[in-house]
């Protein structure tokens, strides 16, 4: 099971990215629309980075998009390595997102995980 330092942020964006979009494109999350996108961009650049990480170390590498149970087959099933090329790909799909949801600027008072200068 994926928990431990980078696989475990990787869980925590597929969990994220799992729960809180579905809800903010059903109307269901109230705030300021920017930031809200700002902030599940935000999520999708963290993911991308962190398996950018795993790529340059690994090379081929499990794409999890979702949050997994602890059941012995889906977890068998979800630990096969991909084709670097398939997750090189994959990295550059959750760039995509980002650079569609992250503002110009970063809502004033948020905090980030990565310095400004990597948003940007």
């Amino acid at each position: 099971m994926m928990t431990h330092g980078i696989s475990k942020k990787i869980r925590n964006a597929n969990y994220f990215i799992e729960t809180v979009v579905p809800r903010y494109k059903e109307g269901k999350i109230q705030g300021s629309d920017p930031n809200i996108r700002h902030y599940i961009g935000e999520v999708y650049l963290q993911r991308a980075w962190n398996y950018f990480a795993k790529l340059q170390k690994l090379g081929d590498f499990p794409i999890v998009k979702n949050t997994l149970i602890d059941e012995e087959g889906e977890l068998i099933a979800a630990s096969k390595r991909q084709p670097r090329n398939e997750v090189a790909h994959f990295i550059i799909s959750d760039l995509d997102s980002a650079l569609v949801l992250l503002g110009n600027t970063a809502p004033s008072g948020g905090k980030t995980e990565l310095p400004a200068t990597w948003l940007y």
